[in-house]
């Protein structure tokens, strides 16, 4: 997406998840962003087929898991996109 939806979320270029991917494989890829980088979106590797939606705020705190797979999370935010944009609190 080259701009943010009206929900302030913007799924990234295959060029951007490149760029923008310099931690360990174990952190996840980042692959989102909401409300211009306040967090990102990040993917973690379950298993071969499943990846993990992570929220990611950039700080000492550690990411917060938002939804068990990637199809969950995209299933999610199309019917309600707040319920894994919403910075959960911790």
């Amino acid at each position: 997406m080259q701009a943010m939806d009206r929900d302030y979320w913007r799924l990234w270029s295959l060029d951007e998840i490149v760029a923008d991917n310099d931690l360990p494989a174990d952190a996840g890829v980042l692959f989102s962003d909401y409300c211009m980088d306040c967090y990102g979106l990040r993917l973690k590797c379950i298993d071969d087929m499943v990846s993990e939606a992570w929220a990611d705020g950039f700080d000492a705190r550690p990411p917060i898991r938002v939804a068990a797979s990637l199809a969950e999370f995209l299933n999610t935010y199309m019917e309600n996109p707040h319920a894994v944009l919403d910075f959960p609190a911790r």
